[in-house]
């Protein structure tokens, strides 16, 4: 309820908000009290957000690098490829140390939500040449399959 009324006070601009303050309620006592709280002058809020590269399966296959499936094991189809490593997502920290951090990564996943992470946690581990495919790991096995037949 304190903070429905809050939020009033803030939408409507009727009141005085808490903002700065903080209320302490105490249910054995019944009573409240409130405190002055300031925030730090000096904090600053780092900009620097990784956006990793995207690049398509046609040219990822024509570059240099791994392909790494972050995807869990037993899930299809099986990329079996000279080039594939894979790695789940959730053993990543445990096994990021078999890859080498100066190697280009093609990063892919099923849908891509785990390659974005999987990208975050390898650039915060200093690897700088990451990218992320475009397309899932269907699409890059098909491709994948497709240019073994014509080579």
């Amino acid at each position: 309820m304190l903070q429905a009324n809050e939020a009033l006070k803030i939408i409507t601009g009727f009141g005085k908000p808490l903002s700065g303050r903080l209320l302490v309620y105490n249910l054995i006592t019944n009573s409240q009290d409130v405190f002055e709280v300031e925030k730090k002058k000096d904090t600053q809020v780092s900009e620097k957000k990784f956006k990793p590269e995207m690049i398509s399966i046609t040219d990822a296959i024509h570059s240099q690098g791994i392909f790494l499936d972050v995807r869990s094991s037993g899930e299809l189809p099986e990329l079996v490829h000279e080039r594939c490593v894979q790695i789940a997502l959730s053993d990543l920290p445990d096994q990021w140390q078999n890859l080498n951090p100066n190697e280009a990564l093609f990063i892919f996943c099923k849908s891509g939500t785990r390659s974005v992470d999987a990208a975050e946690m390898l650039d915060q581990l200093g690897f700088q040449k990451i990218k992320l495919i475009k397309g899932g790991a269907k699409e890059l096995a098909e491709k994948l399959t497709y240019e073994k037949d014509i080579s």
